[in-house]
């Protein structure tokens, strides 16, 4: 007992880094992990609430739990909420035209609504409406041709 209490976290958690890098410190570590954590909650509450962003908290979080406790990110990423994009983005399914289709149109109605939205407070701005429309249809482009290389899809 007295052997297991001499250890350090280190030991008892290994931490797998890249060559070179050296492990952060522990009060960076746990404010990254706490960091990452607010970082889920608010990407939790984008995913049920229309209009909050959820891609870039999850970035966040998943760059904090990266760098501090790489166990977290292994189960953020398998929370039930974002288990099946993940699915998706991660090659284990296809990204099914039924996928698609509801993708590009909630992207079209979001378009539409901010373009609304703009005009109604300000009128036309020939900058900005048009960079919207550029955007919406880089976009419509990028979920019809997003593919995967056939040595990452599950064969049959």
């Amino acid at each position: 007992m007295l052997c297991a209490m001499s250890q350090s976290p280190s030991d008892i958690l290994p931490i797998h880094l890249p060559s070179g890098k050296k492990p952060l410190a522990s009060p960076v570590r746990w404010l990254l992990a706490t960091l990452g954590l607010l970082f889920t909650a608010c990407a939790i509450i984008g995913a049920i609430v229309p209009g909050v962003p959820v891609t870039i908290f999850i970035i966040l979080a998943s760059l904090c739990f990266t760098r501090s406790f790489p166990w977290l990110e292994k189960r953020l990423l398998r929370l039930p909420i974002f288990a099946k994009p993940m699915a998706v983005i991660d090659g284990a399914r296809p990204f099914t035209l039924r996928a698609r289709i509801v993708a590009a149109s909630f992207m079209w109605l979001s378009v539409l609504a901010s373009s609304t939205v703009i005009f109604a407070a300000s009128g036309w701005r020939p900058v900005l409406h048009p960079i919207i429309l550029l955007a919406a249809v880089s976009g419509t482009i990028c979920i019809a041709l997003y593919k995967r290389s056939a040595a990452i899809l599950p064969t049959s």
